[in-house]
């Protein structure tokens, strides 16, 4: 009943002589016995349903160009293991088997080549090595045949085939995703196929680049449900934001939670406590970070914004599809100057979570953070994002209205914005979700927030095969602000009360705000130029490669 997967099998290209046996290949698809000479012939092609076999890159690469006129570039550029990654087996094992199975080094292959006597840089990802999976080196090849391609003016084409972003490796695999787009100055003609799977968490961005929709001036700007309070931004978030115990939001209606201002605990008997340490920090191994970081009564994005902004101006809609409540943003106050605000709103009420899909964005919601971006650049408003998402929408939806796309634009906007740009990642940081509007000059992480390639459930669920091992997953995936920070990745964790920032919104609030106001300050001083190309070089150092 069920058919066994059909194994990669190499096409042999001679036809076989008179008398000689041919070995013949069984098509999947309509269980025709094909004959190897006439698939070769074919280009890899059922001659009779249609179906496409999986070519490696070598004979992607022999069927595209000129015979002979590929010169391939950094066979010597390999990946190394910066987390010490062992699922079932080491990570460093993982690739020296890809290595002896496929004779690659990496899952992609790069260099110059001639097609109809036109010269090009050619990209080929090759889905027999580790899945065609995104790692350091992959994405450092991949960044070097597009910088190829824009120093030398010759056009690109890339063959892609990803099963995602690898998560043997560290973040900042998942973030090289957005130096594939930054060349400073220069275009080229760009081409991108696809030739097997491609799944987002490193679909090779590159293969989504297109012009960028131009920002409409006359939409509706509706006003969203106001929190602020009269005064300064800059002083008092501690006494706005911490209500008694069990006292509701006068504009939302919604509980807050008890705050250490009021000196009120949940002491009821399923309450969680954390372990604390004599300084008063939370000593929690990493499985314990990561539910501090989902913990139901942490502060989300608007709780921030409303008490460390004024005058927050919420604005709706992508003007293609709709409106995605799960991003939200637009222009607020912040102590003299106009920002712009893009934020991922998880909701706290069970109807609330449901009307933003628990912080996962639809393309609709990255679409409205591109009509941001466009606008705070337009109008010279530095942008603030607030990251807190386990990861885009996985639906079918979303795909059909291309998530990849969406995500894709962001990454080039983000890349080229000329205003300053920080990212706060006050929860969970998924994946591309989080990457889609995460990209800027600085980032920063509240001390127990995570950013990952994927979050812990997928990743045992993929590696291991059982999400009961999430535990083991989180702790390889170095998922904490403090795992971020010694990798390099994070700019500054910002502290947070005793036992989480669930405890003290004003606290968290206070000291979240005095970070992004001497940062914002910081890259206020820089030249427009220099800080897009900063912001390029500080993506372009991103990973571990030898």
């Amino acid at each position: 009943m069920f058919r066994p997967k059909t194994r990669y099998v190499a096409l042999p290209s001679p036809r076989a002589g008179v008398g000689e046996e041919i070995d013949r290949l069984i098509c999947p698809k309509c269980d025709t016995s094909l004959e190897p000479a006439r698939l070769t012939a074919a280009l890899g092609v059922c001659y009779r349903c249609g179906y496409h076999f999986r070519l490696r890159a070598p004979e992607r690469i022999a069927m595209l160009v000129e015979p002979g006129s590929f010169r391939e570039e950094d066979q010597a550029i390999t990946a190394t293991d910066v987390l010490g990654f062992t699922d079932s087996q080491p990570y460093a094992k993982r690739i020296e088997q890809s290595r002896a199975t496929t004779g690659a080094n990496e899952a992609v292959t790069w260099g110059e080549a001639t097609l109809a006597g036109h010269r090009l840089v050619l990209v080929v990802l090759d889905f027999a090595f580790m899945g065609g999976s995104m790692g350091a080196a992959t994405g450092e090849k991949i960044t070097n045949g597009i910088e190829r391609a824009g120093q030398s003016r010759l056009p690109l084409l890339i063959v892609s085939a990803s099963g995602g972003a690898r998560m043997q490796a560290d973040r900042s695999n998942d973030g090289r995703g957005d130096r594939q787009f930054r060349f400073p100055g220069r275009r080229h003609h760009c081409r991108a196929g696809r030739h097997d799977r491609l799944c987002w968490g490193a679909s090779d961005p590159a293969s989504h680049l297109r012009n960028a929709a131009r920002w409409l001036p006359d939409g509706r700007v509706p006003v969203g449900a106001r929190h602020d309070r009269p005064g300064g931004a800059a002083s008092g978030v501690a006494r706005r934001l911490a209500p008694a115990a069990g006292s509701l939001c006068p504009d939302c209606g919604r509980p807050r939670p008890p705050t250490a201002a009021s000196g009120q605990e949940d002491r009821s008997p399923g309450a969680r406590r954390y372990p604390v340490s004599d300084n008063g920090s939370v000593a929690a191994a990493t499985w314990e970070q990561v539910e501090l970081a989902r913990h139901p009564d942490r502060p989300y994005a608007l709780d921030y914004v409303h008490a460390i902004f004024s005058n927050f101006l919420e604005l709706h809609g992508d003007r293609v599809f709709g409106d995605d409540h799960a991003i939200i943003g637009g222009p607020a106050s912040f102590d003299s100057r106009t920002i712009m605000v893009i934020a991922q709103q998880k909701g706290r009420s069970t109807s609330e979570r449901a009307m933003r899909n628990f912080g996962m964005a639809n393309p609709e919601g990255y679409r409205k953070a591109l009509r941001l971006v466009r606008q705070a650049e337009r109008f010279k408003f530095p942008i603030v994002a607030f990251v807190d998402t386990s990861g885009a929408f996985p639906g079918a939806g979303a795909e059909e209205r291309g998530i990849a796309w969406a995500i894709a634009e962001n990454l080039v906007a983000l890349s080229a914005a000329r205003v300053p740009i920080l990212t706060l990642v006050i929860g969970e940081g998924g994946s591309g979700g989080a990457l889609g509007i995460g990209v800027g000059d600085r980032l920063l992480m509240m001390e127990h927030s995570i950013y990952s390639v994927a979050m812990p459930e997928a990743c045992a669920s993929i590696l291991w095969r059982d999400i009961a091992r999430k535990v083991e997953a989180a702790e390889a995936l170095k998922l904490t602000a403090a795992d971020l920070k010694r990798l390099g990745l994070a700019d500054e964790i910002i502290p947070e009360p005793p036992g989480g920032a669930q405890n003290d919104y004003g606290q968290a609030a206070d000291a979240a705000g005095a970070a992004l106001r001497r940062h914002l300050k910081s890259l206020e001083a820089i030249a427009t130029d220099r800080l897009v190309e900063e912001r390029y070089q500080r993506y372009r150092r991103i990973g571990a490669t030898s």
